[in-house]
């Protein structure tokens, strides 16, 4: 064949090879290739050259380790975080604790208590309510608090009564009366380890189950603690403003307060036949014990129909602030403290000595004027005043001081009340800094 022929048949065969394989590579979309158009495939495909290899670049330049070293900076890691805490379970005292209402003949204000109750809630304390006597609206209050508590919270509520009321004279010894008859019977025949008691005028805080729980194990294991309060007498409206502060008191406030079966052993078998409160200020029963109790108070009295009459209601009582915050006590630091007297009083010592010493009319006005407060001496954190007797002898008297300053001018049994160590204090209104009133 004649070259110019040769050529011509070579590209008719090309031509034909692209058709066909633009038809195969259709047909490989649209189902499996037959054996022999690989065939014509692998023999027409011309497979272009390999492009030719980069010439080798040359090696970097191989420095010595000691100057490697000295030109790389150490690597330093920034520091882990600190793992976060656990969430804080709630933790119970060992024992059972009850809470028991206390109530007679005035059936709204127990059902307002009871309502108070009930909102604020904690699992693991026991309920009841002891009704002195047969008040016909008492008893339908309890049956329909126990029935709500049950059917639609599952919680057990028991109703127990005493009957034998006639002794006693006037409202203060039917009341001691009862009292000692619903601890023994907690106590002594229930065997609860600690009762919590509240009266029937009373409303509680958010956080007065949470309080009284993380507390209890601090009191059962300190035997310098008699009781546990949720009251602070001077703890009015202007007057508070830390929720987790706890102090230790000389002076026992009640109101909602908690006895365990250590000093229910002790004052049980001596218990009144009236004035049950009083008579635990005494020192034959408080022999030095102190009453833990918070600077805001987690109970409220409302009553101002009562044994007492309404006394220093409208003067001090309707002035208390109920606190308002959930505190989660658990999480609370530093109340181990309170079980530590040698360290407890040290703190105590070193505040007052470093409290700026002032006269009574810097003090009124302090305690009456906020702008005032916020503004003197803004560098001093805390002040004090002092006393030089309790009512007569040196003066300026506790008396005195208290009556003007407008805070509980009341002294049982050689006590100020809400006074430890002969020294209180109440915050400055719109401020953190505190005044101490001291004897001096």
């Amino acid at each position: 064949m004649k070259p110019l022929k040769k050529m011509e048949t070579l590209l008719s065969k090309h031509v034909v090879h692209t058709e066909h394989s633009s038809s195969v590579a259709a047909s490989e979309q649209e189902g499996p290739v037959h054996a022999s158009h690989a065939n014509i495939l692998l023999h027409y495909t011309a497979q272009p050259p390999a492009p030719p290899a980069p010439p080798a670049l040359p090696a970097p330049p191989t420095l010595p380790t000691s100057l490697l070293t000295s030109l790389t900076p150490p690597l330093t890691l920034p520091p882990s975080p600190p793992p976060l805490p656990p969430p804080t379970a709630p933790s119970f005292p060992i024992g059972k604790t009850a809470l028991v209402v206390i109530c007679y003949n005035r059936p709204q204000y127990l059902k307002r208590t009871l309502n108070s109750v009930l909102k604020h809630y904690h699992t693991g304390i026991d309920l009841f309510v002891s009704q002195d006597g047969r008040h016909a609206g008492v008893a339908n209050a309890i049956t329909d608090f126990i029935s709500e508590a049950k059917g639609q919270h599952q919680i057990v509520v028991e109703h127990l009564q005493h009957t034998n009321n006639r002794q006693g004279r006037n409202g203060y010894e039917k009341l001691a009366i009862h009292f000692g008859w619903i601890l023994q019977n907690l106590f002594n025949q229930r065997k609860y380890t600690r009762v919590i008691l509240l009266e029937d005028d009373m409303e509680i805080a958010p956080d007065f189950f949470d309080y009284f729980l993380t507390l209890a194990p601090l009191y059962d294991q300190d035997e310098t603690i008699m009781a546990i309060s949720a009251f602070n007498d001077n703890g009015f409206k202007g007057y508070v403003s830390d929720a987790k502060a706890v102090v230790r008191s000389d002076y026992f406030p009640g109101l909602g307060w908690m006895i365990n079966d250590r000093m229910w052993q002790e004052w049980g078998p001596k218990w009144p036949k009236g004035y049950w409160d009083d008579w635990l200020r005494e020192p034959p029963q408080r022999k030095g014990r102190v009453t833990l109790r918070p600077e805001i108070s987690r109970s409220f009295t409302f009553g101002r129909r009562g044994v007492s009459v309404g006394q220093f209601y409208d003067k001090f009582l309707g002035r208390i602030q109920l606190n308002d915050q959930k505190v989660e006590w658990n999480a609370v630091q530093g109340l181990d403290i309170l079980t530590n007297k040698q360290a407890y009083d040290q703190r105590r010592k070193e505040d007052l000595d470093a409290a700026m010493l002032i006269n009574l009319s810097v003090a009124k006005r302090l305690v009456a004027d906020i702008s005032f407060s916020q503004q003197y001496e803004s560098q001093v954190q805390d002040f004090k005043i002092e006393y030089k007797s309790l009512e007569r002898g040196g003066s300026p008297s506790f008396m005195t001081l208290a009556k003007q300053l407008k805070i509980m001018d009341s002294i049982k049994a050689n006590v100020p009340r809400t006074a430890y160590m002969e020294t209180m204090y109440i915050r400055l209104g719109g401020t953190q800094r505190r005044l101490f009133i001291t004897r001096g």
